[in-house]
């Protein structure tokens, strides 16, 4: 029955009477759920007839053959039963842990290439606070801000926000094979860094068997944080595929910047050499000093007992 809701789910039926009608005509959904769409006898019955002029008599019936496919009334009865324990998250979060253990079994290199993201999740509430009682019809979510900023194409920069009253799901998912690994569930004013070093904590702690296999984890620059790249690289030896946010802003605010390429800096002030400038994704240049042309400098080699990349520049 779990398999059946879980199924509904995937395949996006809109009610419980669809589901159930292609439960009726899909086998294979209905061996993939457990249940045997073909037809079973029942036990027999045996009555018995007694009569006040003769002997008792035992007759036996057989009843019709009955299909054991699970009708609306069991289907409803079953989820009710079934969001009742699922509000413990303790105990989904067991059953969620025991499939993941069967995956890694069964996926050799399941946990290799790990993703995050979150998602905002609209609360179906207004978010209003009641002035007489101070509580509001959901006390669970919380307000949430997003943030979006950009540059248009004059060149002029512009910034949104809007604030919704929301939860938010966190997911860490292995991006090759497109089956999640961990989640949490958490309000709109917790912010993704701590959420997903709390994650990343907790998974090193109770199944550090998955962050030992791992070989990238990818994020979206919003996590683009030292501390993160810490706990990845220098504690689990996980190279950290996360694009670098954009805060070098003197420039911009100076108007000395051409919005069509990155802006470039002396590589420590210009102290002690002059001729090589960088971006701030670390793309290192060496300009020309007789034509102040740039060439972009090739990557060689990282050395890891130094910690230093070493650089060549191409002809």
């Amino acid at each position: 029955m779990f398999r059946l809701v879980i199924a509904g789910v995937v395949v996006q039926y809109s009610c419980a009477p669809a589901l159930l009608r292609n439960l009726e005509t899909n086998l294979g959904l209905a061996q993939i759920c457990g249940f045997n769409p073909l037809p079973r006898q029942q036990q027999s019955k045996t009555v018995v007839q007694k009569s006040s002029q003769g002997p008792v008599t035992f007759e036996t019936l057989d009843d019709p053959k009955r299909i054991t496919l699970p009708d609306e009334w069991a289907l409803s009865r079953f989820v009710t039963s079934m969001l009742e324990r699922l509000t413990q998250r303790d105990d989904l979060k067991e059953r969620f842990e025991q499939l993941r253990e069967q995956l890694r079994m069964v996926v050799l290199d399941f946990g290799c290439y790990l993703a995050y993201d979150e998602k905002a999740t609209q609360s179906h509430s207004t978010g209003w606070v009641n002035h007489k009682s101070g509580d509001s019809s959901n006390a669970d979510a919380t307000w949430g801000k997003h943030e979006s900023k950009g540059v248009g194409q004059k060149g002029r920069a512009w910034n949104k926000v809007k604030e919704r009253f929301e939860f938010r799901l966190h997911a860490i998912v292995d991006s090759m094979k497109e089956l999640p690994v961990d989640y949490r569930v958490t309000t709109a004013s917790d912010g993704e860094v701590v959420v997903l070093s709390q994650m990343l904590k907790e998974m090193d702690e109770t199944h550090p068997q998955i962050l030992e296999h791992t070989e990238q984890f990818s994020a979206e620059c919003g996590l683009d944080v030292k501390a993160l790249y810490g706990a990845l690289f220098d504690d689990d030896q996980t190279e950290p595929v996360i694009d670098m946010r954009e805060l070098w802003r003197q420039e911009k605010d100076e108007g000395n910047d051409d919005p069509q390429k990155p802006i470039l800096r002396m590589l420590n002030g210009g102290k002690r050499i002059d001729n090589i400038v960088y971006a701030e994704n670390g793309m290192l240049m060496c300009r020309c000093l007789h034509t102040d042309a740039e060439r972009e400098m090739c990557f060689m080699d990282y050395e890891k007992d130094r910690g230093d990349l070493k650089v060549l520049l191409s002809y």
